[in-house]
């Protein structure tokens, strides 16, 4: 296996890709939550909130900023909050372009 193939099945690119596929992104979403909340990966349901699995408030930061670096783009803080359920997360990501802070929000 190529490095290129290597990073692309990890999900680890040095370029990002904002044109990513709802499938795409769920997929990475369920191996690096999977990850994150040490459970298996084929034991979550897209369509259950987060919070079900326990994640806590520093794991969504954190899959918050691995998800914006391997998506080459900016994304809210509080993307994962806001869209509390992997299906819905994908959804919106799949079809929003880059989110641009607002320079007189506080986070």
């Amino acid at each position: 296996m190529s490095e290129e193939q290597a990073q692309s099945a990890s999900g680890a690119s040095g370029t990002g890709d904002s044109t990513r596929t709802e499938a795409e992104i769920q997929a990475w979403l369920i191996s690096n939550i999977a990850t994150l909340v040490e459970i298996d990966p084929q034991s979550i349901d897209t369509r259950k909130p987060l919070e079900y699995y326990g994640m806590d408030s520093m794991q969504a930061m954190h899959l918050s900023g691995d998800l914006a670096d391997w998506l080459g783009r900016q994304l809210s803080p509080t993307v994962v909050w806001d869209y509390p359920t992997i299906e819905l997360l994908a959804n919106y990501l799949a079809k929003n372009e880059a989110y641009v802070p607002d320079a007189d929000q506080d986070y």
